[in-house]
């Protein structure tokens, strides 16, 4: 398995977080609409947050931002709640955090495969595809002397990143023949 993340799921967030804003130019400002509007799907009882609503749009996201950002600041006294997890974390991946989904649930030892709903039957059979040629790219100078060791660190998380998410469609693949050929649940 691979080398769990250090520092807590919240760190493990706002890393990718920082990554996302710095690669595609976001913030949580921009982010914040799609976040609130997951998070006030959830049922008012378990909602503990209240977002701005109001007739400024522009205030409004504003506001919404600057609340989602205080969740991420290590000095804050309340982190991310974990009713709002959810809807920062799939917002993220949605925008482009790849690899966070994995990487959380890889701190319990689990493998996130992707949700068999949204996959053609051809998608499965060439993600597995792509992802394994994605693998060999990143094992290939560490495997260019013909033994692995402590000078191929500088390629490791990449190299295990890519392994897993072979794995994720490996397992993703099984369960649709699993399902679909052989018809089990």
């Amino acid at each position: 398995m691979g080398q769990l993340s250090h520092g807590s799921r919240v760190d493990v967030i706002a890393r990718h977080a920082r990554l996302l804003f710095h690669k595609y130019r976001l913030s949580w400002e921009l982010i914040s609409t799609d976040v609130v509007a997951r998070y006030e799907q959830l049922p008012l009882e378990v909602r503990t947050i209240v977002f701005k609503h109001s007739r400024d749009a522009f205030s409004d996201v504003r506001a919404n931002g600057k609340k989602l950002h205080k969740f991420f600041d290590e000095t804050a006294t309340v982190r991310l709640p974990v009713e709002l997890e959810e809807a920062v974390v799939l917002t993220l991946e949605e925008k482009g955090a790849d690899g966070l989904i994995s990487e959380l649930t890889a701190r319990y030892g689990y493998i996130a495969a992707p949700t068999l709903k949204t996959l053609s039957d051809t998608g499965s059979v060439a993600g597995l595809a792509t992802e394994t040629g994605e693998a060999m790219v990143a094992l290939g100078p560490m495997l260019a002397d013909g033994k692995f060791g402590p000078e191929d660190r500088p390629h490791a998380e990449e190299a295990l990143k890519q392994i897993q998410d072979v794995v994720a469609q490996a397992l993703s693949l099984r369960h649709r023949i699993e399902t679909e050929v052989l018809g089990r649940d």
